[in-house]
């Protein structure tokens, strides 16, 4: 059974010395659904000690709101962002988690911004499938108008990209210009389908954080790597399938 982010979030803080607030979103259109959801959230964190995790039931939109108001940008955050889809998550709430940020002073006495951590899913299959027949969902995802995707989507699949290539250059292009420096990107496949199944971005700018994701936090999942925008990289990586169980999904 895969854990999923909130329970791997769960472990996560379980562990980690300081700092045990956790804040949960779950969210489907039918409220019986979306109640069912939440139950099932709070029986799994359940054998959690150390946390008291908040669990709300909102639409995306309002639940970055929530959550907002229950963190401080001058403390670290980190933002896992999970959606059935991407056109559940449109690229103006990316961008408002990763302007929620604080000052902090160093030891040394210099000032410093903090910048919230983020780790998204994109399911790119549904943008690949709509890039000709609904360019309007790809805008939505990258933030972009299909006049200021489109040329540049054309010169990389010029350059010898797939549709999924491009679409991911797209948007690690986006958030290096929201963190000033490229995400960490992670496609994650299996051997039984050889199809690359989603893509994770992993985001910081903190150089010591950024380190840590890519050589500490990834150390399994190496099987290829290559340069992205010179520092970046872009690591595929086959997911262990449990015994008895043949696809992912």
């Amino acid at each position: 059974m895969w854990k999923g982010s909130a329970i791997l979030a769960a472990e996560c803080l379980e562990h980690y010395s300081n700092g045990q607030k956790l804040f949960l979103n779950t969210y489907h259109p039918k409220p019986a659904i979306c109640e069912a959801q939440k139950v099932n959230l709070k029986r799994l964190l359940g054998k959690y000690s150390k946390i008291q995790p908040t669990i709300t039931t909102l639409p995306i939109e309002t639940a970055i709101d929530e959550a907002r108001t229950q963190l401080s940008p001058t403390y670290p955050s980190f933002w896992i962002l999970d959606p059935y889809s991407s056109s559940e998550l449109p690229w103006e709430l990316v961008e408002k988690i990763g302007n929620f940020r604080g000052q902090f002073t160093t030891k040394n006495g210099q000032v410093r911004t903090r910048k919230p951590e983020m780790i998204i899913t994109l399911m790119t299959y549904g943008l690949q499938m709509n890039i000709d027949i609904n360019p309007h969902i790809v805008s939505h995802a990258l933030g972009m108008d299909e006049s200021e995707w489109r040329p540049k989507y054309n010169v990389l699949m010029e350059k010898d990209h797939n549709t999924r290539k491009a679409l991911i250059d797209l948007y690690a292009e986006k958030l290096t210009k929201l963190y000033e420096k490229p995400p960490i990107i992670v496609e994650i496949n299996t051997t039984e389908e050889a199809a690359i199944v989603y893509c994770l971005f992993l985001c910081t700018d903190s150089n010591a954080g950024h380190y840590l994701m890519k050589l500490k936090g990834l150390k399994d999942y190496t099987t290829w790597e290559y340069s992205w925008k010179a520092d970046a990289k872009r690591i595929s990586v086959e997911k262990k399938i449990p015994e008895g169980q043949t696809r992912l999904f």
